[in-house]
């Protein structure tokens, strides 16, 4: 590459030498590059035919491990397996071609995505064609859902059970819009699944065969409080093993495309890389500094990652308190401008690339970010820019350490202190006190 910029660099002075003598146009002599004198146009070959075979893609194909709405968890769908596929297979030898090329596929299955919410969605493409043309996939792998039988083999095995069932009238009473769980047949208190055949006969009972019931409000509250927290135990899993583990689902080894940036503007060059077209979270980044001609073997990318993480810090200002020692500042215009959202894009972008993250939260903002419990009453609060009422209403719950302070406490910050998500404050005695202040710190640096 050397020895050809060098001769391209003399050939161009020495035209540029010759324009000036003769006082012809640099354009006119410059058409050398274009087409020599005699010398005809090469015709390109179409794309596709070059070896005389269709055209392929590759798929990276996971199978679900039953028929599920959602992907939550990492067992709950196989390993990736990169398969080339041809564009001009129909759907039967599409399926047929999975079959063959992957363990453990079911003989009946649907084609699906899986969202950014974790959910699963049915593909109405079928063949490799139209999955390709609509960019049905998008980002996501193709996965191949189990179809559930159950119920064709129910109503196989009991042709009888549903002829006389009349179809389900319109709802005169919808659920409220906050109710997110599917509505299920209202049961009486104390009728159990045993005895459902007097309230609706035997398919009626078929259908609550699931259903739970509770035949008073404290079996009720019992299951409330027995809930689980929303870390799960089957996923501990260090954090450099489920990057890893990310990485090599999600990188495509040998894909890159180019990132021009200019050290002064990395900020500004990052963000103009990720509004490309051509941009792919999957490609890695060969990073060209302006004026600086070395070759990205890594180190320009992991310094290209390094400053971008510090102008996040210091640039889009969405950050408050001391180095080293930061929280989310509440700023509903930084909101409104997307930048908390393009702050986490650009650290996401870092990472899966081997860059480094935000070395800059605070610890136990950070705790609280991973769902983790943390003690917060003895944190310092000059950390935080919070006006000087917050911090005397803050101090007067730290000092209250009788009945009457608690009185006193109730009348003049309760209002306050619901209002900052601890509405049982009204309810409190002294020993739940450390709990109040746990929660109204964490309003302030995590909550609101």
């Amino acid at each position: 590459m050397t020895e050809l910029r060098d001769r391209l660099n003399a050939h161009i002075n020495r035209i540029l030498t010759e324009v000036q003598a003769e006082g012809s146009s640099v354009m006119d002599r410059l058409q050398v590059f274009r087409q020599e004198p005699g010398a005809r146009s090469v015709p390109r070959r179409r794309r596709g035919t070059r070896t005389g075979r269709p055209r392929q893609i590759t798929l990276k194909v996971s199978v679900l491990r039953s028929d599920i709405n959602s992907v939550r968890l990492r067992n709950d769908a196989t390993a990736p397996v990169r398969v080339a596929v041809a564009l001009d297979l129909t759907p039967q030898q599409f399926h047929q071609l999975l079959r063959d090329n992957i363990t453990g596929v079911p003989d009946e299955f649907e084609l699906c995505r899986v969202n950014g919410q974790r959910e699963v969605v049915p593909l109405t493409q079928q063949c490799p064609m139209d999955i390709h043309t609509h960019h049905a996939l998008q980002r996501s792998n193709l996965y191949l859902r189990p179809k559930n039988s159950t119920s064709e083999e129910l109503t196989m095995s009991n042709p009888t059970t549903t002829e006389n069932v009349e179809p389900p009238g319109p709802i005169t009473n919808p659920a409220p819009e906050d109710e997110l769980s599917p509505a299920i047949p209202e049961i009486q208190p104390g009728v159990s699944v045993s005895n459902a055949s007097s309230v609706g006969g035997e398919h009626e009972a078929m259908l609550r065969e699931d259903v739970i019931t509770f035949s008073s409000d404290e079996e009720l509250e019992e299951v409330l409080l027995g809930s689980p927290n929303r870390s799960d135990p089957d996923d501990n899993v260090d954090i450099k093993t489920i990057l890893n583990s990310f990485r090599q689902d999600n990188l495509e080894a040998g894909s890159t495309f180019t990132v021009i940036a200019r050290r002064r503007y990395v900020l500004r060059s990052a963000c103009a890389a990720l509004s490309k077209s051509y941009f792919g979270w999957h490609k890695e980044p060969s990073v060209e500094f302006v004026s600086e001609m070395a070759a990205d073997y890594g180190g320009p990318r992991r310094e290209f990652f390094r400053l971008l993480m510090l102008e996040v810090q210091s640039s889009l200002g969405i950050f408050e308190g001391r180095p080293g020692e930061l929280f989310f500042s509440y700023d509903l215009q930084a909101l409104d401008q997307n930048k908390f959202y393009t702050a986490g894009k650009l650290t996401a972008w870092s990472i899966i690339h081997n860059g480094p993250g935000l070395r800059c939260l605070n610890n136990s903002l950070f705790a609280l970010m991973c769902s983790q419990k943390v003690d917060l009453t003895n944190l310092d609060l000059g950390l935080l820019q919070i006006e000087n009422d917050d911090q005397s209403k803050i101090d007067q719950i730290k000092t209250c350490s009788t009945e009457e302070d608690l009185e006193t406490l109730k009348q003049m910050c309760g209002d306050w202190i619901a209002g900052c998500g601890v509405p049982t404050v009204y309810t409190a005695n002294l020993q739940d006190l450390p709990r109040v202040l746990n929660r109204v710190v964490a309003h302030f640096i995590f909550h609101r």
